[in-house]
């Protein structure tokens, strides 16, 4: 399985984060609690300073969380701008905090920006940032894209490009489910597979450069090239196994026309 290179670098954050000397308090056992933990009295009010979401930190500990903060915000803004594409990084940064923040109730992706610390300005700059948050919130939309599935992918794309072509061809009561059955059979069959490729070709190149949908036709060929190559080595692989079979039958043929006891 790969690994989401976002979510492992917010993992390590966390551990940084958890690691720092933070304290939290909504009461007075908890201040206390926390002074203590900071090594400090009670009545070292001074000695410390407030900090958003009910926290504090010792003040002698400014200077750290700052270079902390930095440090993180440099590391992510270092891996965006080293995803040329939009698809790696970029899409799995948006992936994640989309989720995280319920674009697919809010269709709203500010909570998500300013999580992140992006900008609207920072997506008009960054030309693979807005790719990846558009493709991001697609997929995030319609988790059939992220299925693995691939007949199931295909069967999205059709319905979604050509809907009222795709509700003509159906048969009268044929279920979604029926539908990617039969298109999973038609998978296995290398020339449908060709006519599958060459109708998705046809129809990335009516589309817009800049048309999302573009990038997800060129994904399903890719997978749809891999399987086709896949059904090719299994074919490869099983003639030289035919091939002998055959020529042990001919062999118990003609020994047995010979009368050696064969």
């Amino acid at each position: 399985m790969k690994k989401n290179s976002y979510l492992e670098m917010k993992q390590k954050h966390s551990k940084i984060i958890n690691d720092f000397p933070f304290a939290w308090a909504f009461s007075d056992k908890q201040f206390k609690e926390g002074m203590e933990k900071l090594c400090l009295k009670e009545t070292d009010t001074d000695k410390v300073v407030s900090i958003p979401g009910g926290g504090f930190i010792r003040k002698t500990d400014i200077k750290a969380m700052e270079k902390m903060f930095s440090d993180m915000d440099k590391e992510q803004w270092e891996s965006i701008n080293s995803d040329t594409t939009g698809r790696g990084f970029i899409f799995e940064m948006f992936s994640y905090e989309l989720a995280n923040h319920e674009y697919i109730i809010s269709y709203d992706v500010k909570p998500t920006l300013e999580a992140l610390g992006i900008s609207e300005e920072d997506l008009k700059n960054n030309k693979n940032l807005l790719f990846g948050l558009k493709l991001a919130s697609k997929y995030e939309l319609y988790p059939e894209l992220s299925s693995n599935n691939l007949a199931a992918k295909i069967n999205y794309f059709l319905e979604n490009y050509d809907t009222y072509e795709y509700l003509d061809n159906l048969e009268i009561g044929e279920t979604k489910d029926e539908v990617i059955s039969k298109i999973e059979k038609e998978l296995q069959n290398p020339n449908s597979i060709k006519n599958v490729i060459a109708f998705l070709q046809n129809a990335k190149s009516e589309m817009d450069k800049n048309n999302i949908s573009k990038t997800i036709v060129s994904e399903l060929i890719d997978d749809l090239n891999n399987l086709s190559s896949e059904i090719e080595k299994d074919t490869n692989k099983k003639k030289p196994l035919e091939s002998k079979n055959k020529s042990s039958k001919n062999r118990k043929k003609s020994g047995k026309d010979l009368d050696i006891g064969l």
